[in-house]
């Protein structure tokens, strides 16, 4: 199997090489180089996606559950703004304006892509000024438990998931969705990010209306719905809440 998985990018690559020169992003984006430099960007990552096939150590990430769990609960007709909170290293924001919607993007990182209905800014949430209740939904896909920890290299400071939580229901309309992902497990904290278990999660998001809780495992056939929760195999918890 895996020998088929390796002649297939073998054919991708002198595909791109001969007709193509750019540098896959995502699915749908890419970075558009020029000859020589291209094809030595795809050699090389054909070579890393070969050692990957032949190890096994190619994983599914938390994402494949996160972004389905997402678009399943946007209301597409009656949502008009949407603020994209970590929008960096997604293609969320992009999508959403894509199709029509109004989207604000907010990360410390540069984000690289542009579109007439998408305004990016760069900066602290904190110390970016937006309008109390104007926004329809808030989506902040595996970020809050970054805030406040000194991932990324931002400065620490106390609290900073529950503050984030504060500022995002006031800046959402009455009937707003937050739509949030988190890691789920035991209750612990690191340098990089929060892990909530199910009394952390509920104070974390206590000011909102619950909709919905998905908590999704890895297993060895891919992500699952979770039943287990003693299984030590990494989870995420995907939850829709509602101001009211």
């Amino acid at each position: 199997m895996a020998s088929n998985h390796i002649l297939t990018e073998i054919k991708k690559f002198l595909s791109y090489s001969k007709a193509r020169h750019y540098i896959e992003f995502d699915d749908d984006i890419y970075y558009e180089i020029s000859g020589l430099k291209a094809k030595i960007v795809n050699f090389f990552n054909l070579v890393y996606r070969i050692i990957n096939l032949k190890t096994g150590k190619i994983e599914i990430g938390e994402r494949i559950v996160e972004i389905p769990f997402l678009y399943k609960n946007l209301d597409f007709n009656s949502m008009e703004k949407i603020l994209d909170l970590g929008c960096v290293g997604s293609k969320i924001s992009m999508q959403l304006a894509s199709i029509g919607y109004n989207v604000v993007g907010i990360d410390y990182r540069p984000f690289i892509f542009k579109h007439k209905n998408l305004k990016f800014i760069q900066g602290n949430f904190f110390d970016i000024d937006l309008p109390h209740e104007s926004f329809d939904c808030v989506i902040c896909i595996s970020t809050i438990e970054h805030i406040g920890l000194p991932a990324y290299n931002i400065t620490p400071f106390e609290h900073g998931d529950k503050k984030a939580i504060e500022k995002i229901y006031n800046l959402l309309k009455k009937g707003g969705k937050l739509i949030l992902t988190v890691p789920f497990g035991k209750s612990l904290v690191n340098q990089f990010e929060r892990n909530y278990d199910q009394k952390s999660l509920e104070q974390l998001i206590r000011k909102f209306k619950l909709i919905d809780l998905k908590i999704y495992e890895s297993s060895k056939t891919g992500w699952i719905l979770s039943n287990n929760d003693l299984s030590k195999s990494k989870k995420v918890a995907c939850v829709v809440g509602l101001k009211t």
